[in-house]
C-alpha cells in the first residue's frame, strides 16, 4: 500500500474548499498549478499587471481568490498554501467566422510563461 504524505489531507482539503463553478460547453480551457513556497502566496505581479491593462479590478494583494469575466474570456486564479492554480476559458473559434479572423482573447502565452515556477 502506498504510503501518505503527512500533508495530503490539509492539501486536499484546501484545494477543494471552493465549488467549481459551472462551465458551458463548447470550452478551451487552459489550466495550470505551480508548486510554490509559502513565502509566494501572494497574488502575482503578472495578474495584475494584465487586469491593469485590461481595464479590470484587480485582486487586492492578499486576496487568494480572483474570478473574472471580460466578453467570452473567462479567468479564475486562486492561491492554497503550496500551490497557485490559474484557469482560462474561453468558447472556440468558429471556422465559419465571416472576417476569418478569431476573435481576441486578451490571454497570451506570455501570461502562462511569466509566472514563477519551481
Amino acid at each position: 500500500m502506498l504510503k501518505s504524505h503527512p500533508l495530503r489531507v490539509e492539501l486536499h482539503n484546501e484545494v477543494h474548499t471552493r465549488p467549481r463553478p459551472p462551465i458551458s460547453t463548447p470550452q478551451l480551457i487552459a489550466h495550470a498549478a505551480v508548486i510554490h513556497p509559502q513565502s509566494q502566496q501572494s497574488c502575482p505581479q503578472i495578474l495584475l499587471d494584465w487586469c491593469a491593462s485590461q481595464g479590470l479590478r484587480p485582486p487586492a494583494l492578499d486576496d487568494v481568490h480572483y474570478s473574472v469575466s471580460q466578453g467570452s474570456l473567462g479567468l479564475r486564479w486562486k492561491a492554497t498554501v503550496n500551490l497557485t492554480a490559474t484557469r482560462c476559458t474561453r468558447p472556440p473559434v468558429s471556422r465559419r467566422r465571416p472576417s476569418g479572423r478569431a476573435p481576441p482573447t486578451n490571454c497570451s502565452r506570455n501570461c502562462w510563461t511569466a509566472i514563477p515556477a519551481r
